[in-house]
């Protein structure tokens, strides 16, 4: 757990630095006072905007993982832009600190003091006051900040630091072996980038038990709206149908509530909304606000007495770990991948009669070891069931969605099973294409200028729609393949069966219905398979 900061310790640029041009400067509470002072330092000897200064040193010293509480000063410059950068660093802490339940803020603009409270439903603010006119106020304030606890800062107590890196205690819900102590890999292996403070936080990082140097769990972070299934709730259904293939659910935890936040505050003041416009217009004496940190508010009215934004964090730990189909070491390492991904959605859906509804290459892992399940080697593994529904709906990721859920515009045209094994032809055909490796941060499907490829990004549904159709024709196929990079070109020949097994030819017409029969449904699994089972075992040194 963070040092609290000692009293007396905190960054407020005097008068004279003001004058000099440090109006504007963040003004951030740290838990370490000699790094506080490098930062004041620095920020008084640099000509450069001294928020961007700070954000450097933040990203490379800080990591944003001992920020307490973020503020801004600004004098005769723009309140607006003052307030974004406010908004800015309060996301980026949350970004650094994705267990951070809520952060205190403050913004001094001419001498008006206006306090925020930021968390991942709302941004509250109360209303101004006078720093020349109520001094002991702000003083009483800033002496709260110096003697809060850490609750009462906001932080959990979920991922703790023991000195040796950052670790979690959980219950072992799956094999009964009591609480274990996880050690997380540190960075992230994920993190959802958003430029709001309200969003789902998403953000995953490698684990290990103590007592052992395998990295064998994800540990998955995440702030879901309240009412919103989790996937913690589908994988345990999953897990009891005993679907194979797919992630395991080893521990989840409901951490904490918005709505705790929001129900204390409501009950000390009346709540009005603020819409982000009238944010930014500059100081008013309008109550205490809250703001919703989007053009469209999200929070409730006061005297309707329900909200529509409430998140709750959600810890959930699954297993195993490993990395997605863009990072493949061989092209025989992908194609056992996409096989076992086949296998594991038929025993999905005809086992556990749900369907996933989003494959893409981000969602099918490559196990960082062979994956034991049912005494079966499992090199592809199933992961993100936030999509995941036995009620199927047409859902999925642009561009690998298929023509059929493309198609919501048409009556009683529901995902299918056949959907997703088009999707995983979609992911095949893209690795195939894109050229790589990529370094990591970087955009892992970056088509090669002039693909075919590029125009299932672009434009309307109905527009994607027709030119897949016109892609997945066979005489207009081969244009496809033609742009496989060197090391798949003895894949073309798979492509083209598997082009044929998904989209067959009826009444002299492209067809991409679902054949929903027993023995329609086992023949169109058994065959991608199939495909894919045999490129294996004829190209064995790829």
């Amino acid at each position: 757990m963070p040092t609290k900061l000692p009293i007396g310790k905190i960054l407020l640029p005097q008068e004279k630095q003001l004058d000099q041009g440090l109006a504007g400067a963040l003004v951030i509470m740290f838990t370490a006072t000699k790094k506080a002072s490098t930062i004041s330092s620095s920020l008084a000897n640099t000509g450069h905007p001294p928020y961007k200064r700070l954000y450097k040193l933040l990203n490379i010293q800080l990591q944003g993982a001992n920020v307490l509480v973020v503020g801004e000063v600004c004098q005769d410059e723009s309140y607006k832009s003052s307030v974004q950068e406010l908004l800015q660093t309060a996301r980026a802490v949350f970004s650094c600190q994705p267990t951070r339940l809520f952060l205190h803020g403050f913004h001094i603009y001419n001498g008006m003091i206006q306090l925020y409270l930021f968390d991942r439903s709302r941004v509250y603010a109360c209303k101004y006051f006078n720093s020349a006119q109520s001094p002991d106020r702000f003083l009483t304030v800033l002496g709260g900040y110096m003697c809060m606890n850490d609750e009462e800062w906001g932080i959990s107590s979920l991922v703790r630091d023991d000195g040796q890196g950052k670790y979690i205690l959980c219950e072992d819900d799956k094999y009964k072996s009591g609480v274990m102590h996880l050690v997380l890999d540190d960075p992230p292996i994920f993190e959802r980038v958003n430029r709001n403070i309200i969003s789902d936080g998403l953000t995953c990082y490698r684990a290990r038990r103590s007592t052992s140097e395998n990295w064998e769990f994800a540990v998955k972070l995440k702030w879901v709206k309240v009412g919103q299934k989790s996937e913690a709730e589908t994988l345990k259904m999953i897990n009891e149908e005993n679907v194979a293939g797919v992630l395991q659910l080893i521990q989840h935890q409901a951490i904490y509530s918005t709505a705790s936040l929001y129900k204390s505050l409501l009950a000390d003041a009346q709540l009005r909304r603020l819409r982000y416009d009238t944010l930014l217009s500059g100081p008013s004496n309008t109550g205490f606000s809250v703001d919703p940190d989007v053009k469209e508010s999200v929070v409730m009215d006061a005297q309707s007495g329900q909200s529509n934004g409430d998140r709750t964090l959600n810890c959930t730990v699954v297993s195993p770990v490993g990395e997605s189909l863009h990072k493949f070491k061989t092209v025989s390492m992908l194609l056992h991948a996409l096989r076992d991904a086949v296998k594991a959605h038929r025993s999905l859906y005809q086992g556990g009669k749900i369907l996933h509804q989003d494959l893409n290459p981000s969602n099918i892992i490559i196990p960082s070891s062979v994956f034991k399940n049912e005494q079966t080697d499992v090199r592809g593994v199933l992961i993100d069931f936030d999509n995941a529904k036995k009620q199927f709906e047409g859902v999925g990721t642009p561009p690998f969605e298929a023509i059929g859920v493309l198609q919501a515009y048409l009556p009683n045209n529901s995902h299918t099973y056949r959907h997703d094994l088009e999707s995983i032809f979609y992911s095949f055909l893209f690795l195939a294409i894109c050229p790589g490796p990529v370094p990591s941060g970087e955009n892992q499907l970056q088509l090669p200028p002039k693909s075919a490829l590029e125009y299932w990004k672009q434009g309307r549904p109905i527009d994607i729609v027709r030119r897949k159709m016109h892609d997945m024709d066979a005489d207009n196929f081969p244009r496809i393949v033609a742009e496989f990079t060197p090391r798949f070109e003895k894949l073309k020949g798979l492509a083209e069966e598997l082009r044929g097994v998904l989209f067959p030819m009826r009444d002299g017409k492209l067809w991409t219905g679902t054949d929903m029969t027993d023995e329609g449904t086992n023949a169109l699994y058994d065959s991608m398979f199939g495909s894919f089972d045999m490129a294996i075992k004829e190209t064995p040194t790829l």
